[in-house]
């Protein structure tokens, strides 16, 4: 099963100073989406949550990364890397390296007072590499002594597969030999039908010939396979890759196949587009407009379907366009301001 559901979990926590009954209430109630999802789903949690974790350790490795802004862990802090352990969440914000104003996200009232980064967002620990980049931006329009968060996220799912493809018949009839064979196959088909003189049974008997001398000479059981611009020789050398040791002493050898590689797979791309090329200009020399329209969009770009589905507080679909945008407004973390 390739279905899998996104989970964008938006908080606030409660601060540093609050009781103890109020923090455990806040990570109770957030703990209960998180643990509905699956470890296939991708869950993507962030906001304030008034929590320095400073710099995480060698045993907290599988939790974030080593570029976290230096300062005392708070309780805060504690309990977000307790949450994120229970539902195996990964804090991108201290991932990346970026200059110290980068990290931090919060700027306090007085100026003797240290900035510090309580700001932050975790994802699936499955899928952190697909956060190419986390940073604070300060040069903004919002007047707020927070700093905008951005998360750079590239997810690559693999898609639900559709049903077999199958040849028209029309297709194959315009190959010569083909339209021969079916002919032929036709006529012998046929021959029983010529002494049936009731006319239900007679184009029964039609249309059982027919139908039998298309599956005897086509190929729709077949499965349409797209022509592959790797070549042999460039599938040879990925499946040599894949074999190689990891062990340092083999990288030598991992960059020389990986530059042959890399130039095979260039080639190959290249002679895929020189044939393309002649294709769509065989087609339009003998005017085949049809020919011409199905490899553009070949060769096109495929522009991504996107969903623009959100729901009430009751689960309900909203089909309104202006609705949307205020139902967004609802759960913008800076709609106070």
């Amino acid at each position: 099963d390739t279905r899998r559901c996104l989970f964008v979990v938006s908080a606030y926590a409660p601060t540093d100073c609050s009781s103890d009954e109020v923090k455990d209430e806040f990570y109770r109630k957030i703990s209960d989406p998180l643990r509905k999802a699956k470890r296939t789903d991708v869950v993507i949690m962030a906001g304030d949550f008034n929590a320095q974790v400073g710099r995480l350790d060698e045993t907290e490795r599988h939790l974030g990364g080593s570029y976290g802004v230096e300062a005392q862990r708070t309780d805060n802090g504690d309990r977000l890397l307790q949450l994120c352990s229970d539902n195996r969440l990964f804090l991108a914000s201290t991932n990346f390296k970026h200059k110290e104003r980068h990290k931090l996200t919060w700027r306090p009232p007085q100026s003797t007072q240290r900035w510090s980064q309580i700001d932050h967002i975790a994802i699936s620990h499955r899928w952190r590499g697909s956060i190419e980049d986390c940073r604070s931006f300060w040069s903004t329009c919002l007047d707020s002594d927070h700093a905008l968060i951005r998360a750079r996220i590239s997810l690559r799912l693999t898609g639900r597969k559709r049903p077999t493809a199958k040849i028209p018949i029309r297709v194959q009839l315009n190959d010569e030999k083909v339209k021969n064979i079916f002919q032929e196959q036709l006529k012998n088909q046929l021959v029983n039908c010529i002494n049936d003189t009731h006319p239900e049974s007679a184009w029964n008997d039609i249309q059982k010939a027919v139908e039998t001398a298309v599956i005897s000479t086509s190929k729709l059981n077949q499965k349409v396979r797209k022509t592959q611009w790797i070549s042999a020789a460039s599938t040879e050398m990925i499946d040599a890759r894949q074999h190689i040791p990891s062990s340092p002493k083999y990288d030598e050898e991992r960059r020389q196949l990986k530059r042959k590689l890399v130039k095979s797979l260039r080639n190959d791309r290249e002679q895929w587009w020189v044939a393309k090329a002649k294709e769509m200009e065989k087609a339009v020399a003998i005017g085949n407009s049809r020919q011409l329209f199905r490899l553009i969009k070949e060769t096109g770009i495929k522009n991504p379907t996107v969903s623009e589905t959100i729901a009430e507080k009751d689960g309900s679909t909203i089909h309104c366009q202006s609705r949307r945008l205020d139902r967004w407004a609802e759960n913008t973390i800076f709609n106070n301001i």
